[in-house]
């Protein structure tokens, strides 16, 4: 396999963050045929701590080179600048400097690249698997198919793999300077508030106008150690997850057409890859199991989502896990209904639910943490205490 894919780690004043993610780089396996280049690209920031760490790491796979920026970039344009490399490959392998990568890393990026460089639906490859909805404060799994990859309309930002066509097609969109206007753009609330440093708002609406999505592995081939940096005041455990132990393996991927296994911008199955696992749903229908979606982009005539509802046509239970099963399976139940559009009232109760069926130890935590807070204001509100339990998960993550 004859590709030129160079490894870039992305470092800004975390030289701590910057030796332990080379460490795991060094540490990887590679194809003993080929040699791999690996790139240091550090943003100015008035110190030589990085460029120390970058000049004293060995790297015996293959060319080193290290880009020392002489004046400061900012995250976004210092990430936009290491895609651009891609230009002169194959493609990239971007990893910035608060990740770690598993010793396979190399082997899946290797596979994934050449299976779907030529797939016009992926926009990108993920070594991260989210097992943390951003959107939602609350857990998510995909999934399980006998496959090892999905697909998600969720850029990855947390090790990722562009081939030159790629980058091509989103530089070209990005070069058009897009604003993002929650009135027309059907994403998530929150991506709308990310700060201007953001590359990664640009590359979601890039995907969702253009019907694209991101490769993912199932189980995680980076991961994420949350170091106080541009976009995170104080040291989070959020978006640690399991790594791939695996050696040398060799990777199950469908192809895009066939898969049952995508899901959208907001991490919800979608409703045709949902109707292939249960027919009996209807065909008008928007899944909004986070119950994060904004009413007023809905356009279908039944809604399924977090709600109780009297006048619901249909109902699953919250037992199954992943909570998508419940409706794949047909498992009975009050929590999770379909109702008309007009009448779709989603509830912040039906999330204490699902923490409650399936992380007890986060609901737990979060119900004392909750009831001492609402117990110590002067006025007992319960609309307090089911807000404090809608969103425990970073608590429990960073327990």
């Amino acid at each position: 396999m004859n590709i030129s894919l160079p490894i870039i780690a992305v470092a800004y004043n975390r030289p701590a963050s910057l030796k332990r993610l080379l460490s795991s780089i060094t540490a990887a396996y590679y194809p003993k045929d080929i040699k791999v280049p690996l790139i240091i690209s550090i943003d100015y920031s008035g110190s030589d701590d990085c460029l120390k760490v970058a000049e004293e790491t060995e790297w015996p796979h293959g060319p080193k080179e290290i880009i020392a920026h002489q004046k400061n970039l900012g995250l976004r344009q210092h990430i936009l600048s290491c895609g651009d490399i891609a230009l002169k490959n194959d493609g990239v392998i971007i990893l910035e400097d608060d990740c770690f990568v598993s010793k396979d890393f190399y082997n899946y990026a290797l596979q994934t690249f050449e299976f779907y460089k030529d797939e016009p639906k992926v926009a990108g490859i993920s070594l991260y698997s989210y097992e943390y909805n951003e959107n939602a404060g609350m857990p998510f799994q995909p999934l399980h198919d006998g496959y090892d990859v999905y697909f998600k309309q969720v850029p990855s930002s947390l090790g990722q793999i562009w081939t030159k066509q790629h980058w091509l097609n989103f530089r070209a969109f990005y070069d058009q300077s897009p604003k993002l206007n929650p009135e027309i753009h059907f994403l998530p609330e929150n991506v709308f508030t990310w700060p201007e440093s953001s590359w990664k708002k640009y590359f979601y609406l890039y995907i969702v106008l253009n019907d694209l999505y991101f490769v993912y592995p199932q189980v995680s081939h980076s991961t994420n150690f949350g170091d106080v940096g541009t976009h995170f005041t104080n040291t989070t455990q959020v978006f640690q997850v399991r790594l791939n132990n695996g050696k040398n393996v060799n990777y199950r991927m469908p192809y895009f057409r066939i898969s049952t296994n995508k899901y959208d911008a907001y991490f919800e199955l979608l409703t045709e890859s949902l109707r292939r696992l249960n027919p009996e749903l209807p065909d008008s229908l928007t899944v909004d199991t986070y119950g994060t979606k904004q009413s007023s982009h809905i356009k279908t005539k039944f809604i399924l989502g977090l709600q109780a509802n009297q006048k619901a046509i249909s109902g699953f239970g919250l037992n199954m896990k992943p909570v998508i099963n419940n409706i794949a399976y047909a498992n009975a139940g009050s929590n999770l209904t379909i109702s008309t559009t007009n009448e779709y009232a989603p509830t912040q109760l039906a999330k204490v639910q699902i923490l409650k069926n399936h992380h007890q130890a986060a609901y737990n935590k979060a119900y004392q943490a909750g009831v001492a807070h609402v117990l110590s204001s002067k006025t007992y509100k319960l609309g307090k205490l089911v807000k404090t339990l809608a969103q425990p998960w970073e608590w429990f993550r960073n327990s």
